[in-house]
């Protein structure tokens, strides 16, 4: 079988609202109205044509002019998306991302003995606004977290943990205090930080979290890499300070939150994994009496237990809840705005006449 040309991945064959019809490589895959769709009446249009647009600004103008009428994954930069939103023929979607519940953080190798230290990561904690991060850096398509787990997530979470509210003093004390005094140029520590490389607003997080661990002594030297190199620097060779990225916590935090937690999940090439290299023996009990508990309330406590601990031991800032987003024409209906709505099938849409 030649690579590319194995009939089940370029032909591929399904019982869904669309079936497929064609694949030019580089530019689109079409899908048709399948004539057999069980749900009598649906799909309401009769053919869906997913464009490959690979430059974010040509993504905008097609919006713009009509040629593109569905972008879903947050296609364009931030800053972008709310000048796109001004416009009256364009819709910004926020709804849909829930099931996914992305979250961004802060991670540090736990294996370097500079961050074995609770107090040097504490004062990392105290050090960053997370205000100004939602505000400026996220353009407000986030929310400050309190924890692993997102805050909408009404039958897991808990905000009964332990904050680091933005308190530049306090970080200072603490790193006076774990013995990391200034030197004569003012600095205290100076480690690496590798930005995550999905879109400009993590390279611009990293350039704030420069900004204010150096008014505590910290000298953060900020890395970009291209993914394939990103994930292995952190999750097969560990070789990096700190870093930047987000996960997907997930309908529920078995499937989401534990992976970032427990030991069983350090492993050596297993991408979005416990890359920080935490073992707690406290943590991994929690973490496995939730994976056999099959009480609810018994178990929605293991879960609060779970962030709370996280909270306290701080292997990783817990910064932000993402709100991911959508763009479509104002005249597309239908689209599924449920929890799972980014990836729900497009059977329901339809044209405004």
């Amino acid at each position: 079988m030649k690579r590319g040309q194995d009939h089940y991945n370029v032909k591929p064959i399904g019982n869904g609202a669309f079936i497929f019809k064609e694949w030019v490589r580089g530019s689109h895959v079409t899908l048709v109205r399948n004539p057999d769709y069980w749900d009598q009446g649906k799909p309401h249009v009769d053919e869906l044509i997913f464009r490959i647009i690979p430059d974010a600004g040509a993504r905008s103008v097609a919006l713009e002019t009509g040629a593109l009428h569905y972008a879903p994954l947050t296609p364009v930069s931030l800053i972008e998306a709310k000048r796109l939103a001004q416009n009256p023929n364009i819709v910004l979607e926020t709804r849909g991302w829930e099931a996914n519940a992305p979250m961004f953080f802060f991670d540090f190798n736990l294996r370097k003995p500079v961050f074995q230290d609770i107090r040097v990561r504490q004062a990392v904690a105290h050090a960053i606004n997370r205000e100004v991060l939602a505000k400026a850096v996220f353009q407000g398509f986030a929310t400050p977290a309190t924890g692993p787990v997102p805050s909408y997530q009404k039958q897991f979470y808990t905000p009964d943990t332990q904050q680091y509210p933005f308190d530049p003093a306090k970080a200072e004390q603490l790193l006076d205090a774990a013995g990391h005094k200034r030197g004569p140029d003012g600095v205290r520590l100076r480690f690496n930080h590798l930005n995550h490389t999905y879109g400009d607003e993590y390279k611009r997080a990293g350039e704030l979290f420069q900004q204010q661990l150096k008014r505590i002594g910290i000298e953060l030297t900020l890395v970009n890499y291209d993914l394939p190199t990103y994930l292995r620097k952190i999750f097969s060779d560990h070789d990096f300070d700190t870093m930047n990225s987000f996960y997907a916590a997930f309908a529920d935090p078995q499937i989401g939150v534990h992976r970032r937690f427990w030991t069983k999940a350090i492993i050596p090439g297993a991408a979005w994994s416990n890359g920080s290299g935490y073992s707690s023996p406290e943590m991994d009990a929690i973490i496995e009496a939730t994976h056999a508990e099959v009480d609810p309330a018994k178990r929605q406590k293991l879960i609060h237990q779970m962030q709370q601990l996280a909270q306290k031991d701080l292997p990783s800032i817990s910064l932000l809840e993402l709100k991911f987003f959508r763009l479509y024409s104002k005249r597309l209906q239908g689209i599924n705005v449920t929890p799972i709505g980014v990836y729900a099938s497009l059977a329901d849409a339809s044209f405004k006449a």
